[in-house]
């Protein structure tokens, strides 16, 4: 099974091609219309499953349906000039692979020969179905330094389990390599060894649209791991991404998220950003943001999701009586990286445009 990782600094490159390509390739149209609304397409170079189903299809975003319909695409970059493709309603599919391809037999219909008045019949002749063997899939994953630092939102998780109480040094704040004192909730059963993650209270979060009061807006510190077990328990610090005080909270142990898994989501999943780290009014490419959605959702780390503005209507000014619905803007994409019961937070892999709270967010499914 391949594998790649998509860092911060091959962003642009890849993921740009996967989700927002901010570079076209035009190529030469190779389009033959035939009976019923459907079309045949040979790729030319530059194409990418993308760019045909914005085309085409005139939705981008239904690549993740494309891709699974053609299971021996590893992904969207890996179709080839000679390529030929059926252009449905409903969608796109890849009936020949061209000699250079993957996954298929060399075609036996010379590209050239798909001339307008040859095109039903050589259409015709090629399966409606093609089975090829399979080939493992190839794991697109996005990371970025900034993931592992991203909080949560929650309504009562900040009571957690333990407490830190006092440095064992005189110290204002505390980072990594201080020893520290913490405490439990009793009952809670604490060994030498345990691992706890640290988490700070932020900002309490309201809803933008409902104004209803979601939860507080946390952020993860850094982590501690516990030395002595006694009427006090002592325990060292061993990783940290901010200041640490008095009185920050601590929960059980959680990976912190290094990089995350591109996965299709399973149904269109609508929600709203409701907060943003910082209290940033604008936020950008490589930014994190809150929505409304989570598990509750079928919403997963992962699923990508297309981040867009409601322009609202306007009056017609030749006709008092009607009103023009604006189309949305388009802003952005961003990746899931966690989630909970009903939120979730993610990472913003493309922008075009500032982006703030009260801004839309969708996944796409076929």
């Amino acid at each position: 099974m391949m594998h790649r990782a998509i860092t911060c600094l091959g962003l642009s490159f890849l993921v740009a091609g996967l989700v927002l390509s901010p570079v076209r390739c035009p190529a030469q149209d190779g389009t033959v219309k035939i009976d019923d609304g459907e079309k045949i397409y040979t790729v030319n170079k530059g194409d990418t499953l993308w760019h045909i189903s914005e085309r085409f299809l005139e939705d981008p975003f239904k690549w993740p349906v494309l891709w699974k319909r053609n299971p021996y695409i590893r992904n969207p970059h890996l179709i080839y000039p000679g390529d030929i493709v059926r252009i449905t309603p409903d969608g796109i599919e890849v009936v020949r692979k061209g000699a250079v391809g993957i996954g298929g037999p060399p075609t036996d219909l010379p590209v050239e020969r798909l001339k307008t008045s040859e095109a039903p019949e050589q259409l015709a002749a090629l399966p409606k179905e093609q089975k090829p063997a399979p080939e493992p899939a190839e794991i697109i994953t996005v990371s970025a330094p900034l993931m592992e630092k991203t909080g949560f939102i929650t309504k009562d998780d900040y009571r957690a389990s333990g407490v830190i109480v006092k440095p064992k040094e005189d110290k204002m704040f505390m980072a990594e390599n201080d020893y520290v004192f913490i405490t439990f909730e009793e009952g809670t059963i604490v060994n030498t060894g345990d691992r706890f993650t640290i988490i700070g209270k932020t900002d309490t979060v309201v809803h933008p649209v409902s104004g209803e009061e979601i939860g507080f807006l946390t952020a993860v510190l850094g982590g501690l791991r516990v030395t002595a077990v006694g009427e006090i328990v002592e325990a060292l610090i061993d990783s940290s991404y901010k200041e640490i005080k008095v009185g920050d909270r601590l929960i059980p142990f959680e990976e912190a998220v290094k990089e995350v898994v591109v996965k299709e989501s399973g149904k269109s999943v609508e929600g709203v950003i409701i907060a943003t780290t910082g209290k940033k009014m604008n936020v950008a490419k490589y930014d994190i943001v809150y929505v409304d959605k989570g598990s509750n959702d079928t919403l997963e780390a992962g699923n990508i999701m297309k981040i867009y503005r409601e322009m609202g209507k306007v009056q017609d000014p030749l006709a008092d009586d009607r009103d023009i619905t604006l189309p949305t803007m388009d802003l952005g994409t961003a990746v899931v990286l966690d989630v909970k019961d009903t939120t979730a937070t993610a990472f913003i892999i493309d922008s075009g445009r500032p982006i703030r709270r009260g801004d839309l967010v969708r996944t796409s499914v076929e």
